[in-house]
């Protein structure tokens, strides 16, 4: 096979091994053609669309935050002025005491808010449970690592 880039930015080795450009400006696409060592009008091509890394991250102030100051950091709750059970919502430090980075399964956050016991799950009745797509990203981010990608 001979490799190529036929459009966009980046390198591409002799074994197809692609490497992007150390910084991305938006959405960049590339295009990459394999094509036969023999006949070069037999190819394949593929579409790879390159993000800054921040864009596929799940960040706290973009992501999490929104979800926990409407559901958790609420007066008399989370908030910075109860911060019940030693836990400020409403802050990326503050929530960094109650999760695990890189493993949400053992979090005391993630744990809460899958708990399907009303009396210790995470918001309490009468408040509704957190929707599960709002649970899953809280998992992701932190199986991410738990970031702040500001």
């Amino acid at each position: 096979l001979h490799w190529s880039i036929t459009s966009g930015p980046g390198d591409i080795s002799s074994s197809g091994l692609y490497t992007p450009p150390a910084t991305v400006i938006d959405s960049t696409f590339v295009t990459v053609r394999a094509s036969s060592a023999q006949d070069a009008s037999i190819y394949s091509e593929a579409t790879i669309v390159l993000h800054n890394y921040t864009d596929s991250l799940i960040c706290f102030s973009r992501d999490i935050l929104p979800i926990l100051s409407g559901s958790c950091g609420t007066s008399g709750c989370h908030d910075a002025a109860t911060h019940k059970g030693n836990y400020n919502a409403q802050t990326y430090e503050g929530t960094l005491a109650v999760v695990k980075p890189g493993d949400a399964r053992s979090s005391r956050l993630y744990i809460r808010l899958i708990d399907f016991n009303a009396t210790s799950r995470m918001p309490p009745p009468p408040q509704t449970a957190l929707p599960q797509m709002q649970i899953m990203k809280i998992g992701q981010w932190i199986d991410q690592g738990a970031i702040d990608c500001q």
